[in-house]
């Protein structure tokens, strides 16, 4: 357990189940790859195991993240290289990543949601408004699902009409994204 969260600007955060998982960011002139967890509940934080592919840490400042399951999903940001397309799955329980599929497009201050057990990215810089859309892979029955919508005094609303989406493999590394445009 840390005392706190090291300052940093550039990075992600998002809840899960009564925590916050930051992650990313730059700080002292350095892209960081560290992840830390808040406990609501105990203010406190965690230091949980740093993004990483193969053992290799891999920092970046301005990703975006989403979470289905017990799963965070860590999409795109800024390297020493510039833009990136890379996707990585944080498992909770186990404090562990794996590189999940790229996206098309490299991206930066973006925007990512999970909508219909799909994960959305939209926007940021390089890609502007293109969106992509990333199918996580098949875990059984999710014990958390979705919180829903709040409904008008007419009932709910019905679902969007989506445009269709082509085909593409489930489960394992290469479970990935669809291309979309506004």
């Amino acid at each position: 357990m840390v005392a706190h969260c090291e300052e940093r600007t550039a990075a992600t955060a998002i809840p899960w189940r009564g925590t916050v998982y930051a992650m990313g960011g730059y700080r002292d002139g350095a892209y960081q790859a560290a992840c830390y967890e808040y406990t609501l509940s105990t203010d406190s934080w965690t230091t949980r195991a740093p993004i990483d592919s193969g053992g290799v840490p891999q920092p970046r400042g301005f990703p975006a993240a989403f979470a289905t399951g017990d799963r965070i999903y860590l999409t795109g940001g800024y390297t020493v290289g510039g833009p990136t397309n890379t996707n990585f799955e944080y498992r909770v329980e186990t404090d562990t990543w794996t590189t999940r599929a790229s996206m098309a497009g490299a991206r930066y201050q973006h925007a990512a949601a999970l909508i219909n057990g799909r994960g959305l990215v939209y926007g940021g810089l390089s890609v502007y408004t293109a969106g992509e859309e990333f199918t996580p892979p098949e875990f059984g029955p999710q014990p958390y699902p979705p919180q829903d919508l709040p409904s008008s005094a007419a009932g709910p609303s019905p679902p969007p009409k989506r445009a269709p989406i082509r085909d593409r493999p489930r489960g394992g590394p290469t479970t990935g994204w669809s291309f979309r445009r506004p």
